[in-house]
């Protein structure tokens, strides 16, 4: 059975917030500003620690991205014209790249039930001897050990593609417990028991994203006032007519890509294996090269245990870095094996694997620097002036004393790359209230004011021009009460962690 491919047919375009004319910079000295972003374990140790959002939230943030956005441009034909640049994602929160579009269209993703076929992973032997289990805790798999997903970038790194088979999950345990527990359902009416567990997860999934995905690491105050103050960014509100909503790029090529900052050099996966370096993560796919014709599956030993990912002790649970404009090392050399996954993931047109002779590693920042500047996004200063807003202080945007020679520069003093900005904003305006009172000295660390009204506004008419969503079809619903888990009490699945605790128990 084939891998499937990412559907073809695009349902929208790209747009802008900000139209003009912008300039692009220099290419030369966009590489150069990529090498100065580089982090470096002298680099972490010298400065302050705050307190970032558990890692699993860092990694469901790519999911999302794989939900809403696929550009099939490469970077050389990255070009300016974003109203005429085709999505091929649908912009809803539908979880269409778990589902299908249309699960008629994909009866191989499906058991005969309804449910989403997993995959089995493959025993492992641990040291000292002790084996562990094959489970059903993989993506479903072909015998070359690619996997049958809907869009490929779904099992780039370990994680997205755990975050994958715990969706899967969390449909599959709806469709069994609907026919016993009718009250749950949310429609429509007379569709299937498959159908009316889609729509519900869907539900949660949106409702998630809003009150437990985005207050993670957007300002409060700007959450909040989507709904009290109206959106500033947009000239009105969308609805459904506006559908296929234009995602702009301001979003996509910067505002959203916060997260490559965030990765952990190493990672504690369970209580089995402990601590991986940040590398196993690619390295444990079918292009990363440790899943394949000789063992096609992921070894049962590297099944996330997601207490370390999303509500764990503090000794077990992994925090993502603040969000900054230092970039972890991994990202500047991926192999050629992840190369082509993430020349998939900016989608090069054809699947045909590449010569890893013929194309070294690269270098993200720089693809993502570079790919801004053609696409000619604003800088940050531009962005903020256009909205009405004052701009970081020239002063403030060199992350280290080092780095003021190159924003002397007369291209980039006073016009920041966008990318560069929104990192840079996000660790100058510090956020102060605590997390929890157990640890009031440590300052949760968000995005910036315009990063988050960016990330806010975009994630707020993605909803309202969505006629299926929680905006619309599902107004006023809340995620529904019952007894799940450990726990005797009725309680709703209202965190990633109680999803996880529902899922786990199927």
């Amino acid at each position: 059975m084939a891998n499937l491919p990412a559907p073809e047919i695009p349902e929208g375009h790209y747009s802008r917030l900000c139209p003009g004319d912008w300039a692009a910079h220099p290419e030369d000295k966009l590489r150069e500003l990529a090498f100065l972003m580089r982090d470096s374990k002298a680099k972490r140790a010298a400065r302050k620690r705050t307190l970032a959002m558990p890692s699993g939230y860092v990694y469901l943030g790519q999911f999302i991205d794989h939900d809403l956005t696929r550009d099939n441009r490469s970077l050389a034909e990255a070009g300016p014209d974003a109203e005429r640049t085709v999505n091929h994602r649908t912009p809803r929160l539908d979880l269409d790249h778990l589902f299908g579009r249309n699960a008629d269209d994909f009866p191989e993703l499906y058991e005969n039930d309804g449910r989403l076929r997993l995959g089995l992973t493959s025993e492992s032997t641990l040291e000292g001897g002790r084996r562990l289990p094959s489970t059903l805790d993989d993506l479903s798999r072909n015998g070359d050990g690619s996997a049958r997903i809907i869009d490929p970038r779904n099992d780039e790194n370990l994680i997205v593609a755990q975050i994958h088979v715990l969706l899967a999950k969390f449909y599959n345990r709806f469709v069994s417990l609907l026919p016993r527990m009718p009250e749950l359902s949310v429609g429509p009416e007379g569709a299937t028991f498959a159908a009316q567990a889609r729509r519900l997860v869907t539900w949660h999934y949106q409702w998630l994203i809003w009150h437990d995905f985005l207050p993670r690491f957007v300002r409060a105050d700007v959450l909040g006032s989507v709904f009290t103050g109206g959106l500033r960014l947009f000239p009105r509100t969308y609805d459904p007519s506006d559908y296929p909503m234009a995602i702009p790029i301001e979003f996509t090529g910067a505002a959203y890509r916060f997260g490559h900052s965030m990765i952990q050099t190493e990672y504690g996966l369970n209580l089995e294996i402990g601590g991986i370096p940040a590398t196993e993560l690619i390295a444990m796919t079918q292009r990363g090269g440790k899943i394949g014709p000789g063992s096609p599956a992921l070894p049962a030993s590297h099944v996330i245990d997601w207490d370390f990912f999303f509500e764990g002790s503090d000794a077990q649970l992994n925090r993502g870095q603040n969000i900054s404009t230092f970039i972890p090392e991994i990202l500047y050399g991926l192999p050629p094996e992840a190369a082509e996954s993430f020349r998939r993931q900016n989608a090069l047109r054809g699947a045909v694997p590449i010569d890893p002779s013929q194309h070294p590693s690269i270098c993200l920042p720089e693809v993502t620097l570079l790919r801004g500047s053609r696409m000619r996004l604003p800088s940050g200063e531009e962005l903020a002036r256009y909205f009405g807003e004052e701009p970081l202080s020239h002063d403030l945007v060199p992350a280290t004393p080092g780095d003021k020679f190159f924003f002397e520069d007369p291209a980039f003093k006073g016009r920041t790359p966008l990318w560069y900005y929104f990192l840079r904003e996000a660790a100058v305006q510090e956020v102060t209230l605590p997390e929890s009172v157990a640890e009031p000295e440590l300052p949760i660390q968000k995005l910036g004011s315009l990063g988050s009204r960016v990330v806010a506004d975009v994630f707020y008419q993605i909803l309202a021009a969505d006629r299926h969503s929680i905006l619309h079809a599902g107004r006023g619903w809340r995620p529904p009460a019952f007894v799940f888990g450990k726990s005797r009490r009725l309680r709703p699945i209202d965190s990633m962690a109680a999803l996880v605790e529902f899922a786990r128990a199927g």
